[in-house]
């Protein structure tokens, strides 16, 4: 039955058979190839694109081409959803069911170009029969149309005239024609064939150089003239180089300047710098450096600078003075002596102790207690008596006597008191 379908639609296609009265619709139909210029060998593919169908059944395809130019290589529908799809014997067939619309790429085939085949421009076109039922829809198809193109095998330049040569490929028999080309101004002899010229160098009346000699050079091939070694001026300085005194050319470069920092700052309200030795160029600028912000001298060059203290109202203070203390660094500021009023006693003295009076600073309030000895106490005389030769005598008196007395003390004692003993 497939078979049967297929051969219909081909006949369809190959004969142009209408079977419908007349058409009510206009499908447009566009052959695209992937590329537009190929070689001997090479295939392109071509897509078939159907638009303006608002409702068709079937469609058949029959690729048109020249034989000579391309062999058919394979084809494929793009459509899906079919009742049934062919493609043999160079013929395309698909059928629907039911009526469907087409604004879509349909179709694509490939072609190979045959070995040998003509070369230039050459249409791809189709054949194509688009159907709704009994009704055949009128195509309009625009052909493809692809160059085939020679893969040149050209002969070597060969000279023409003065001024270009040629070279033909032997496949195709096309002839190239290019001017002839030189490496310089200079060159005599073209880079692509034999011919010659006669040029006249051209030279610079400017010295060029490199580090061994100086030379006039053309300008138009570089060539060289006049070359010699250089002629060294005097030595390279700090500040100078050495050059030739012929060409100026550089032999040796200044040597620069070697700074020799100072040993001590040098410094002004901005900062401190080192200076050198040789060229005075100050080094190292920085700024100073404090540890507080109340700090006099700079950490590093000992620069001083002017510090308004801000001072707090609370005394601080020793036995001798008082002062203020900075509330930012607590720094003390100079110190002042007390001002001691007249004192208030607070103990009056007697006799036997000593009173006491307190004094207060009139400025910082500071206190200081004062002893105070009575000064109406009567005085002793401070030399003892002589002793007296009697008078040592009387005391070995009594020390003998009391001796004695102690030792008949004791003795009467032990008399009295001693035990008596029994009669046998």
């Amino acid at each position: 039955m497939k078979k049967i379908l297929v051969f219909a639609l081909a006949l369809i296609c190959l004969l142009g058979i209408t079977l419908s009265l007349g058409a009510a619709q206009t499908a447009t139909v566009g052959i695209t190839p992937n590329k537009s210029s190929t070689y001997a060998g090479d295939s392109v593919t071509f897509t078939v694109k159907v638009t303006g169908v608002s409702a068709a059944k079937s469609i058949g395809i029959i690729p048109s081409y020249d034989t000579s130019v391309f062999e058919l290589v394979s084809g494929e529908w793009l459509l899906s959803g079919s009742a049934m799809s062919d493609f043999s014997g160079g013929t395309a067939a698909i059928a629907y069911a039911s009526a469907r619309g087409f604004n879509e790429n349909v179709f694509k085939f490939t072609l190979r170009i045959k070995s040998g085949a003509k070369l230039g421009q050459t249409a791809v076109d189709a054949k194509v029969n688009i159907m709704n039922g009994n009704e055949t829809i009128s195509c309009n198809v625009s052909a493809a149309k692809v160059t085939v193109a020679c893969k040149h095998s050209y002969s070597a330049w060969s000279n023409a005239n003065g001024s270009s040569h040629t070279r033909t490929c032997s496949l195709c028999k096309n002839v190239e024609t290019k001017n002839h080309t030189f490496s310089n101004a200079c060159d005599t002899s073209c880079n692509d064939c034999s011919y010659t010229r006669v040029t006249n160098h051209t030279y610079s009346s400017s010295w060029s150089s490199d580090g061994a000699q100086h030379w006039h050079a053309c300008t138009g091939c570089g060539d060289k003239k006049d070359a010699t070694v250089h002629t060294p001026g005097p030595a390279a300085t700090e500040t100078t180089d050495q050059t030739c005194t012929v060409c100026g050319h550089v032999l040796v470069s200044a040597q620069g300047h070697t700074h020799t920092p100072s040993a001590t700052y040098t410094s002004d309200e901005t900062g401190h710098w080192f200076v050198c030795e040789g060229c005075k160029e100050p080094l190292e600028k920085a700024e100073h450096i404090f540890s507080a912000d109340c700090d006099e001298a700079c950490d590093a060059c000992q620069y001083k600078r002017t510090v308004t203290h801000t001072y707090g109202t609370e005394w601080y203070g020793d036995e001798q003075s008082h002062w203020h203390v900075c509330s930012i660094c607590n720094s003390a500021e100079a110190s002042e002596a007390h001002a001691w009023d007249e004192g208030t006693v607070t103990k009056e003295p007697t006799l036997d102790f000593a009173g006491e009076r307190v004094h207060k600073c009139a400025t910082c309030e500071r206190q200081k207690t004062v002893e105070l000895i009575l000064q109406s106490a009567p005085t002793q005389d401070p030399t003892p008596a002589p002793i007296t030769q009697n008078d040592g005598l009387a005391w070995w008196w009594l020390i003998i006597v009391g001796t004695a007395g102690i030792a008949l003390g004791f003795a009467a004692a032990f008399l009295l008191f001693k035990p008596k003993k029994e009669a046998n």
